[in-house]
């Protein structure tokens, strides 16, 4: 089909239809499709899927994808998703990631979690001056 609205539909459908099946297609096309479109909206399907395989996608893509809007998302989903290694992820890219969409996202969820080690890492990265406002405002904000 030449239209590209088609990919990302069906992308976005998978995260309400779930099962092993639509776990699967989405995080193959979170790693693999060329559509930075289908694969934000791969993140927010396995963001809304849950389990552990989503989470360990979304981490890759977190740290690996070129695009900061999938990224973004990523971060988003790991929110959704929680446990240790979403949130050493977002630790991770608050340390590495320089887009502002990006910091701005795991600052969001970093301050929602009352975490000792995510507090402190959001206290450390206040101090860069290339980060976003919601950054310096997190650490206030656990």
């Amino acid at each position: 089909d030449d239209d590209g609205m088609v990919p990302v539909e069906v992308a976005r459908s998978l995260g309400q239809i779930g099962g092993d099946q639509a776990n699967d297609a989405c995080m193959k096309a979170l790693h693999h499709d060329k559509s930075v479109f289908v694969r934000v909206e791969a993140a927010k399907s396995l963001g809304q899927m849950g389990g552990d395989q989503a989470r360990t996608a979304c981490v890759k893509a977190l740290k690996d994808d070129e695009e900061w809007k999938v990224r973004r998302c990523a971060a988003r989903a790991l929110g959704q998703l929680e446990g240790d290694e979403a949130r050493d992820a977002c630790i991770k890219a608050l340390h590495n990631d320089t887009d502002p969409y990006v910091l701005t996202e795991v600052a969001k969820i970093l301050g929602q979690i009352s975490v000792e080690q995510a507090k402190a890492a959001l206290q450390q990265a206040s101090r860069r001056v290339d980060v976003p406002y919601a950054v310096h405002e997190a650490p206030g904000n656990i």
